[in-house]
């Protein structure tokens, strides 16, 4: 979604400080640059707070998602002001239950598994032998442990589906965690 510039003013002239998440901040960097040198940048520890401290301040700017001006009084001074227009943000919905399969379900889980030759080869194969499709493969290094890798896979399917709770038990056996986070409806695929 875009990302859109607030100020009490509806101009840039006054603006002194910007408040916003360390994200947005990071999608707008060259905007900002650009249109606000001198304003202080200020990373909030959430949308709210950000909220808060701009409200209470009159030559301040909120940096938020375009959609945000439904919601409030204050008026846009800049849209568009993303670098990266084409970006997708991923949004997910927690809860304590797992819905039932419907037939056209995601699963997302996370494995993780020390460096060594053919390491990523060993945790896809339980889902290539089953003809389980994977969406999404991301790897991040674990914190505080050098050489060791967390996989987020999302996966077509429902984690009930008995080819895919036995690539998951199969699974279980070669990594050094794993976490199913759950399994939901896929509405679409991005």
């Amino acid at each position: 979604e875009r990302l859109a510039l607030f100020s009490h003013s509806g101009g840039l002239g006054d603006i002194s400080r910007v408040y916003s998440d360390a994200h947005s901040f990071i999608r707008a960097s060259a905007w900002l640059r650009s249109n606000l040198p001198g304003a202080e940048e200020v990373i909030a520890v959430s949308p709210v707070e950000a909220l808060k401290k701009f409200k209470a301040e009159p030559t301040a700017a909120l940096l938020s998602l375009e959609s945000f001006s439904a919601s409030e009084e204050f008026p846009i001074a800049a849209s568009g002001v993303e670098s990266d227009h084409g970006a997708a943000t991923r949004y997910v919905v927690l809860g304590t239950k797992t819905p039932p399969a419907t037939g056209n379900d995601k699963t997302s889980l996370l494995c993780s598994v020390g460096e060594r030759a053919g390491a990523l080869r060993e945790l896809l194969q339980p889902f290539s032998m089953r003809g389980v499709t994977l969406l999404k493969i991301e790897s991040r290094q674990m914190r505080g442990q050098a050489w060791e890798y967390v996989f987020f896979i999302d996966l077509l399917g429902h984690q009930s589906e008995p080819k895919i709770a036995d690539a998951i038990s199969e699974l279980t056996n070669l990594s050094s965690y794993i976490k199913v986070l759950g399994s939901f409806p896929l509405v679409c695929q991005s």
